[in-house]
């Protein structure tokens, strides 16, 4: 990750992800921000859980980003394994799912994460997008395992339309701020027996316990070890370390993303993060 004086400001470009346009981490702090102008791709940004005003934020992105509010497909996410294709038809709609495909340029896919990695898939010359949501129930589910297994099958058809040769061990990932292990313990849970035996062998198999006394969880390692037993090289995995529970804006000490769990935690009003992407 090369870092610029641009974190200081919450926003944090991944330049070393080879796609036609950089992507972007953070939150972009104001109501509009010029630094968006030049970096199309993607973007994770606070916004705030009232619809009227979250609506209009977002269409603020939507211009700073050149992307047109009616090219934007929405995923509300199921927090199961459900993996979906998307095209033209559904510019302007809501998906219920945890994962998005499309092959179509200038589409948009979007979600609205609180804890969870927003994930997303490209090639090197941008012929193919997934969009994942990385939840812990997701991740146990499966979604990324069924994510490939789609995307295979639509790189398949770009490969024999459009006269592509592209592999999996071609594919680039961005991986956004999500939940960190420190503050992810779901000890309460396996107490009260709401999280099964067996989905927490999984998770021990998985990588994902970061302390197997306080159960605390590592989501990012869980999705990592998947990418890698899926052919994904570690050379090709874009991430941030930021974490959307406790990392702050260097300037004036404010939460750059919002958390559910914190949220929870602490008199805090609610609302969500926003993961935008196009090819």
């Amino acid at each position: 990750m090369q870092k610029t004086d641009k974190d200081e400001k919450s926003i944090i470009h991944l330049k070393s992800l080879p796609v036609k346009n950089a992507f972007t981490f953070g939150k972009i702090t104001g109501s509009t921000s010029e630094e968006l102008v030049e970096e199309k791709s993607f973007v994770v940004e606070k916004i705030e859980r009232s619809k009227k005003r979250a609506r209009n934020r977002k269409r603020t992105i939507y211009r700073k980003l050149e992307i047109p509010f009616e090219r934007v497909v929405h995923m509300s996410v199921d927090h199961g394994s459900k993996v979906k294709t998307v095209n033209q038809t559904h510019a302007w709609d809501s998906i219920n799912a945890d994962s998005l495909i499309t092959s179509v340029p200038g589409l948009a896919l979007e979600i609205t994460p609180a804890d969870c990695h927003p994930v997303f898939i490209t090639n090197r010359e941008g012929n193919i997008l997934a969009l994942i949501h990385a939840g812990v129930r997701s991740l146990i589910d499966g979604v990324i395992e069924k994510t490939f297994k789609l995307l295979d099958e639509e790189i398949k058809k770009i490969n024999y339309f459009l006269g592509k040769d592209i592999k999996r061990k071609d594919l680039m990932v961005g991986i956004g701020p999500g939940i960190c292990a420190k503050h992810y313990s779901v000890k309460e849970l396996a107490l009260s027996g709401e999280l099964k035996k067996e989905r927490r062998q999984k998770l021990k198999s998985r990588g994902g316990v970061d302390d197997l006394r306080n159960l605390n969880l590592s989501p990012k390692r869980m999705l990592k070890s998947d990418l890698l037993r899926e052919g994904i090289l570690m050379s090709n995995i874009v991430e941030t370390d930021y974490c959307t529970y406790h990392s702050v804006n260097n300037h004036n000490g404010e939460h750059l993303f919002f958390s559910y769990r914190r949220c929870s935690e602490e008199e805090e009003s609610e609302g969500r993060n926003l993961a935008i992407a196009s090819l």
